[in-house]
């Protein structure tokens, strides 16, 4: 099996304010969490309030199933492949999707990752936004 990473970002399109932004997210998530396992997936999915940005784990085909479905999802807009690549490994073999919510309280951690302010993925490399994850993860405050 050849294992694979795939990490995008995307624009946003949810209705509402904040508060019905943050349970779309925890929409996205149980519905990531009840599908990614059949397909062997594992990740992590960032929230700014304005993007998503998220990484893929697990064999290649399933990781490329999961992304077209996701490509298609009328719930954000923009989609953009950062990196999709062979892995060894995976960075987040426990979760079959972590979610982190980017605000105030993970500032510090951003911060150690040379991000001052909001966090614009647009900017980043994949492996940037793979080990801002990873890092962001072992907070489980952050967790969601």
């Amino acid at each position: 099996m050849t294992l694979a990473r795939l990490v995008y970002y995307s624009h946003h399109r949810m209705a509402g304010g904040e508060q019905a932004w943050i349970a779309g997210l925890h929409t996205i998530l149980e519905q990531s969490r009840r599908n990614n396992p059949a397909y062997d997936i594992t990740g992590a999915l960032l929230f700014n309030m304005t993007h998503f940005t998220q990484v893929l784990e697990g064999p290649s085909d399933g990781v490329a199933e999961i992304y077209d479905r996701i490509a298609r999802d009328d719930r954000h807009t923009g989609v953009t492949l950062l990196q999709h690549q062979t892995v060894d490994g995976r960075v987040f073999p426990d979760w079959s999707m972590g979610g982190m919510l980017l605000g105030r309280e993970t500032r510090d951690i951003i911060a150690r990752h040379g991000i001052n302010g909001s966090v614009d993925p647009a900017g980043l490399t994949g492996d940037a936004v793979v080990a801002l994850a990873a890092d962001l993860s072992t907070n489980t405050v952050q967790c969601i």
